[in-house]
């Protein structure tokens, strides 16, 4: 479970960076404060599929397409 979770963290953050957006973007998405956004961006809180779904919404990329590159970053390299 914490595998997945890091794969998610990394891939919205590398989005975030691809897109020169700031992790307090998830602030507004999400309706949390600073310190959950950047507990969400190291990986440190959970992510719920709501959640990965309103940042893929903000990011303005598919949920499909946001959890197939998740995916790709479990995959071993």
């Amino acid at each position: 479970m914490m595998r997945l979770n890091m794969a998610v963290s990394r891939e919205v953050r590398a989005e975030l960076e691809r897109q020169e957006l700031k992790p307090k973007a998830l602030t507004f998405w999400l309706g949390v404060g600073d310190a959950k956004a950047r507990s969400l961006c190291a990986g440190k809180s959970v992510w719920t599929l709501a959640d990965l779904e309103s940042v893929s919404e903000g990011l303005g990329v598919d949920l499909p397409e946001m959890l197939a590159r998740c995916a790709a970053r479990l995959q071993p390299q």
